[in-house]
C-alpha cells in the first residue's frame, strides 16, 4: 500500500471485529446470567427455546468463548 492511503489495514480491521466480538460476547453472557429467554440477543435454536437451563448454559459458553476470540483478535 502507499504512504497516505485511506485503505484500512489488517490491524484496524482485526481490531475493530476484536471490540464489536467482546461487546456480543458480552451480552449473550449477560442474557445467559440473567436467564433471558428473548428472540434478539443469545443462541437461539430451537433447543434453547425450550428449555431455560439449555438456554443459560449455550449463552454463557458462547459468550465468553466470543469475548475470548474478540481478545485474541485485538
Amino acid at each position: 500500500m502507499l504512504e497516505g492511503s485511506t485503505s484500512p489495514n489488517l490491524k484496524t480491521i482485526l481490531s475493530l471485529v476484536g471490540v464489536l466480538f467482546i461487546i456480543v460476547g458480552c451480552l449473550t453472557y449477560y442474557v445467559g446470567e440473567i436467564k433471558l429467554i428473548n428472540r434478539f440477543v443469545g443462541v437461539r435454536i430451537p433447543p434453547t427455546y425450550n428449555n431455560p437451563e439449555v438456554w443459560r448454559e449455550a449463552n454463557i459458553r458462547g459468550g465468553l468463548l466470543t469475548a475470548i476470540h474478540g481478545g485474541f483478535m485485538l
